[in-house]
């Protein structure tokens, strides 16, 4: 098979997009120090490259987006990678996460209404809906990112797909999308997969936004656990950057993160770089010693890569971590190693021509190898002009071979060559169409050009070649079309299928549902007919639930009419005999209230002293109380507040964590766990009320809220905490005036308006007992012993005279009402029993 120019020229241009598109792993930057200098001076140029990873911690992310490459491209093995790959990122992701699905291929799709729990049942039926979905269409990655445009709150986003956008961006376009992203703090992360990859824009997206890039590999693989993990930290933006006291101008903001190194790139020397200092945009300084540093030689990728991100002005970096420059360095060897060996051959085999092309493009990725440079310095040695040997098909011509008949003889073979090529290709998308439409029109696409391109065949070969490749591009669209319509079909029919099957299944459970609910009515009359009261009232409840669900259902109804007559038979049988037991009740109290009552032993209240005495010791536990219940470490923790605290001097200005965290351990330690009865197992924790302070622009106490000179030694917790949030009202010490309250069993850190709202007030009740009546007060309440008011008003007046409740007035057994004498029940005079006649 022949090597000609164009295949050539075709792997020049390749071989750096195959280098950046290669592994794009981060696990093994892990294993490397913080900081890497990479320098490379030579004739293809002057570059170098830093990598810098912050060692900070940065703030959890809790929302993420999950845009999911649905397009032709994602189908076979690759489609069942991605959707394993979905299904695992959802079963890692936290139980206090959000996520919103999106299919991603002509336009976005949202399979989510709105953010969802990763287990809930939405999510569940976008995975669903994600394995019913056919892939159809190219991937429209700028529809994405338009959708992720709107979104204002910290938010990863991970997309799964090959990398590929059929609707262009242009490097303004990306600037000005990248920028709204990372003001709403919205960082892209890549999983690539795919037949045919690229990582150019997933690099840049992760490089502007803060994001990472990883290759998902073809199978049943588990997903890298780190890649959940890389979701749940969000990036931090630099505000500024210096190199040995210098400042680096940037184009486009730097974003670091804690899991990758962030490369770098810039033309030129880099002298010693002994000291990076990097200032945050929330005003923290990051410092990275030269010493510390790992200083490795560099190649000619450096050169390529920093004049790719000068061209594009910081938009197009397509490296963003120190696996994939290494990759990029080793793939750019391999391709002028290869080049080198095939302008050998071509140079053996007669063609110098063919030969210097390929080395010119070899020396166009890296001019500084001696290889290139001998060849090419060998090859430039003329020839002679009598018989020249650089001619494309071989060597010099004698003087007997008729110059007509090689044309002819050349025209002919390259037009077999070419013949046999357009045959291989249509082959391979034939075999490919079904599987891969879009990559077999794309080799056949490839192909085409080449005949139109190919000015050494015989112009009927050219046409034949040309209506046979366009003919078989006309039959794979055929078969695209022909399979989308019958994949259309099919889901169509699958999907009138399950609407019958969940119709009749619904048929069924409402059947079983109403049986339950009748048998439900059924055990609660047989309650009801066994004693329990409520039973009648719950059954006629429930037979309205069930007759609500099936309005005119003929058990349902019969149900209704049951429960409501037997509970009002219940309901009167029980109030008869209710009427009967009053009645026999009153006559016993009757009876029961002539009966006579003593006055010894009278009743004796104590000395004035012991009343005192009585309340002064129960005033600690009644004197105030709330309504609420309180845990025993929440009782603890009210204790601790009239202890007194040590230790408790910060002179200047410190971080009110700081002060919080010596506060808790000092209590703790002293009245705590292990420490004696009143603290035995318990511990003081200062828990932040970060949603309520993040509400008020604090992210962190120990970095937003600052308090100024304390020396509270010996003051009591309760005096201290109030001087030291008396600071928190200052704008320059705290963006919102703070307090605590000590609710769930922690001393919440919170702002003084949460805490003064009604959600936080508690309902005390203080005792007025005493205010209302006097001890001494119950010997005036009797009118003389048991007479009068005492129990007088009972039994009659006197010691048992004055008026008693079925009598009036009169001594024990006379006077009028008595009861034996005057106006009792009993008092009726006897009547003679008439004889029959």
């Amino acid at each position: 098979m022949r090597f000609n120019a164009l295949t050539a020229f075709r792997l020049t241009l390749v071989t750096l997009t195959a280098a950046i598109t290669g592994s794009v792993a981060t696990a093994g930057d892990h294993v490397l120090s913080n900081m890497i200098v990479r320098q490379h001076d030579s004739k293809a140029g002057q570059a170098w490259v830093l990598a810098v990873r912050p060692d900070v911690k940065t703030s959890a992310v809790r929302q993420h987006v999950l845009l999911i490459d649905t397009s032709a491209s994602q189908v076979g093995t690759v489609r069942e990678a991605t959707l394993s790959a979905v299904s695992q990122t959802l079963e890692q992701l936290p139980a206090n996460a959000k996520v919103r699905i999106f299919a991603v291929d002509v336009t976005a799709e949202a399979l989510t209404d709105g953010f969802v729990a990763p287990g809930s049942d939405a999510a569940a039926d976008a995975l669903h809906q994600l394995k019913m979905r056919t892939p159809l269409g190219t991937t429209n990655l700028v529809a994405a990112l338009d959708e992720i445009r709107s979104l204002k709150t910290m938010t990863s986003v991970l997309y799964l797909g090959d990398g590929l956008s059929a609707n262009r961006l242009t490097t303004e376009d990306l600037a000005t999308r990248t920028a709204d992203l990372r003001r709403a703090q919205v960082s892209i992360h890549s999983l690539v997969i795919g037949p045919k990859t690229s990582t150019r824009l997933p690099s840049a997206l992760a490089n502007l936004t803060g994001g990472t890039v990883r290759s998902l590999p073809v199978g049943n693989e588990p997903l890298d656990p780190t890649l959940v993990e890389s979701l749940g930290q969000s990036p931090v933006t630099v505000a500024s950057l210096k190199v040995d006291g210098r400042l680096l101008a940037t184009h486009q903001p730097i974003m670091l993160r804690a899991d990758r190194h962030t490369v770098i790139a810039r033309q030129g020397v880099l002298k010693t770089a002994d000291q990076v200092v990097v200032e945050l945009k929330n005003g923290r300084t990051l410092t990275w010693k030269g010493a510390e540093a790992t200083r490795l030689p560099g190649g000619a990728e450096l050169v390529h890569l920093a004049r790719t991100v000068k061209e594009s002005r910081g938009v197009d970096s397509p490296v963003t971590n120190i696996s994939q420059l290494n990759t990029m360095a080793r793939e750019l060897k391999r391709t002028v190693a290869e080049s080198v060996q095939q302008a050998r051959f071509l140079s053996r085999s007669g063609k110098p021509a063919d030969a210097r092309r390929v080395l010119k493009g070899a020396a166009d990725l890296d001019r500084s190898d001696a290889r290139v440079q001998h060849l090419l310095t060998s090859l430039s040695i003329p020839q002679d002009e009598d018989n020249p040997g650089d001619d494309q098909f071989g060597g010099g011509q004698g003087a007997d071979t008729d110059p007509l008949k090689d044309v002819s003889d050349r025209v002919r073979l390259q037009g077999q060559i070419l013949v046999a090529e357009t045959n291989a290709t249509i082959d391979a998308a034939n075999r490919r169409a079904a599987e891969d439409p879009d990559f077999a029109i794309n080799q056949l696409k490839g192909i085409l050009e080449t005949i139109k391109a190919s000015s050494d065949i015989a112009p009927n070969v050219r046409a034949e070649l040309q209506r046979r490749v366009s003919a078989a591009i006309a039959d794979v669209n055929s078969r695209v079309e022909i399979n989308a319509l019958r994949a259309k079909q099919i889901a169509r029919d699958e999907a009138v299928q399950e609407a019958h099957d969940r119709l009749l299944q619904e048929d069924v459970e409402s059947e079983e549902l109403l049986e339950i609910q009748i048998e439900k009515v059924r055990g609660l009359l047989e309650r009801g007919r066994h004693g329990d009261i409520n039973a009648y009232e719950d059954a006629e409840l429930q037979s309205r639930i069930t007759l609500d669900q099936k309005p005119g259902n003929g058990p349902a109804t019969q149900a209704l009419v049951m429960s409501e007559a037997l509970g009002q038979l219940d309901k009167a049988y029980r109030l008869v005999n209710l009427r009967h037991d009053r009645f026999l009740e009153v006559l016993y109290q009757v009876e029961l209230s002539h009966v006579p009552f003593p006055d010894e032993p009278p009743i004796l209240y104590p000395p004035a002293d012991v009343w005192r005495a009585l309340t002064l010791t129960r005033r600690p536990k009644y004197e105030s109380f709330d309504l609420r219940t309180e845990a025993p470490v929440e009782k603890w923790l009210h204790q601790m507040l009239d202890k007194p605290v040590r230790n408790l001097d910060f002179p200047g200005s410190t971080p009110l964590l700081d002060i919080l965290n010596q506060i808790e351990t000092y209590f703790t330690q002293t009245y705590g766990a292990g420490v004696g009865a009143s603290g035995t197992d318990f511990k003081m924790t200062i828990y932040p009320d970060r949603a309520e302070l993040q509400l008020n622009g604090i992210e962190d106490l120990g970095t937003d809220v600052t308090i100024d000179d304390i020396n509270l030694n010996g003051q009591s917790l309760r005096t201290a905490l109030k001087l030291i949030f008396e600071q928190t009202e200052s704008d320059q010490n705290s963006p919102a005036p703070l307090t605590y309250i000590i609710q769930d069993e922690v001393m919440k850190i919170t702002t003084v308006e949460k805490a003064n709202s009604v959600a936080n007030l508690v309902t005390r009740v203080y005792p007025v007992a005493d205010l209302a009546i006097s001890p001494s007060a119950h010997q005036q309440l009797g009118g003389g012993g048991f007479g009068g008011g005492g129990f007088g008003g009972q039994q009659g007046g006197g010691q048992f005279g004055g008026g008693g409740q079925f009598g009036g007035g009169g001594g024990q057994f006379g006077g009028g009402g008595g009861q034996f004498g005057g106006g009792g029940f009993q008092s009726i005079p006897a009547e003679d029993v008439k004889k029959k006649p």
